[in-house]
């Protein structure tokens, strides 16, 4: 019994230290007027608790401890705040080793004694952002056991952090989440990034609406299994994951709104997708097959395959069922790639494709409204593509052009001067139509 009080101790001493340390940080700006606050009321502390608490829980969890030094008032009010955000960068202000360790274990103890303090019943939200090391999983283990007896409601772990420790002796494996968690069945939000993700229940995502998987292991037979658990997701996010080969999505009953897909590989298999819910879906990454079935309530896609090879004959069909959506955003490359019949290869690009091509998209000439083009450097292919929208794009009203922000302001006057030429040329050409041209 001594032993836990004394341990107890040891912790109120550091977390007041914590305290201390993190209110000269966060609030060394109150220290020229604290002589003039003392001759004014504090209007402030007389507000109700439920608003003081409104207003501590809009603050990172490090700066919403450091109000508990303001006055009695204050001491207590951040202890039953329903959202919990720790983030190291609140702590690490140098990238120098050892310093660097040693600043991130005095902010695992925060974390540690800040739960150790937490009064509130129910949490709504806890975000935990920290570059993780071997030394942390028995720490995070027991926060986690901690989340789920205050029933939390929405939980992100971003544990990649920018770096891992190569020399721990886990090497690159990330953290491994305890089976237990995955018979808690009351998040509605769950963000994961470097955490193994091996679910012997799938309890955890009855609820779920929101899903973000990041940097973790994901075969395409678990994210079926996944998929077919979330009977209620509207937001799926998948980044930088490994071993999914086959990304299917095919379900009548899926309440899936928003889906999107961010360098995930091998997908040698392709992506499946037929949902008939789904509002938005982006891609960014390499070349892969798709097959999407029509859609009628998909209005916003995107599809971003950088500077890559590709055929064709992969995007034909695709564009075509996607010709119904409002706002399609599409890589310049996929454009040529579909409007040419032979196979691309941009090391043969030459600069004056634009200004040869007179074939138009139907969606083009009859349906599209605005063109937001990002980038442009004023090459000569970059105003035949203008020229060519502009020319083809018969119920266009608004055209958006964002200049790079590394270029002079001579460079964008003789950019901004080029483009107006080809605007008053259209505009000469077909007298009806009235573009409205912005240029940031």
């Amino acid at each position: 019994m001594s032993s836990c009080i004394y341990l107890h101790h040891f912790c109120f001493t550091f977390f007041l230290s914590c305290l201390h340390n993190c209110a000269y940080l966060s609030f060394s700006w109150q220290y020229k007027s604290i002589h003039a606050m003392e001759k004014n009321v504090d209007r402030i502390s007389d507000l109700p608790d439920s608003l003081l608490l409104s207003i501590i829980s809009s603050l990172p969890t490090t700066y919403a401890v450091s109000t508990s030094i303001l006055s009695r008032r204050w001491k207590d009010i951040w202890v039953y705040t329903p959202y919990l955000d720790f983030d190291e960068n609140h702590f690490i202000t140098t990238h120098r080793l050892p310093l660097e360790s040693t600043v991130r274990s005095r902010f695992v103890d925060f974390v540690h004694c800040a739960l150790l303090h937490y009064k509130g019943d129910k949490l709504s939200t806890f975000r935990l952002w920290i570059s993780y090391r071997s030394e942390h999983y028995v720490y995070i283990d027991q926060w986690i056991g901690f989340l789920i007896k205050r029933r939390v409601q929405e939980l992100d772990l971003d544990l990649w952090g920018g770096g891992i420790d190569k020399n721990s002796h886990n090497g690159l494996w990330p953290y491994e989440l305890p089976n237990y968690f995955f018979t808690y069945g009351l998040l509605s939000v769950l963000k994961l990034n470097f955490c193994t993700f091996k679910p012997p229940f799938f309890k955890i995502f009855a609820l779920l609406k929101t899903l973000s998987l990041t940097r973790v292991e994901l075969s395409s037979e678990l994210f079926l299994k996944v998929m077919t658990s979330c009977l209620v997701l509207e937001i799926l996010h998948l980044e930088r994951c490994y071993d999914l080969k086959h990304l299917k999505i095919s379900d009548s009953n899926l309440r899936l709104e928003r889906l999107t897909i961010n360098q995930c590989r091998p997908l040698s298999e392709g992506i499946d997708i037929c949902t008939p819910k789904l509002r938005s879906f982006k891609y960014f990454g390499h070349v892969v097959s798709f097959h999407i079935e029509k859609m009628p309530c998909l209005h916003d896609v995107v599809l971003d395959f950088g500077l890559r090879q590709f055929n064709d004959t992969k995007f034909g069909k695709l564009l075509t069922d996607l010709d119904h959506v409002k706002d399609l955003t599409i890589c310049s490359h996929i454009i040529q790639g579909f409007m040419r019949t032979e196979f691309l290869d941009m090391s043969n690009f030459n600069h004056s494709y634009w200004g040869s091509q007179h074939r138009a998209f139907d969606c083009m000439l009859h349906n599209l409204k605005s063109v937001d083009i990002t980038g442009i450097t004023g090459w000569k292919n970059e105003i035949e593509l203008l020229e060519y929208i502009i020319k083809n794009a018969m119920v266009l009203e608004k055209l958006i052009i964002n200049l790079p922000k590394d270029i002079t302001s001579h460079e964008a006057n003789s950019i901004i001067s080029r483009l107006q030429k080809v605007i008053d040329c259209a505009k000469g050409l077909y007298k009806c139509r009235n573009i409205n041209l912005q240029i940031f």
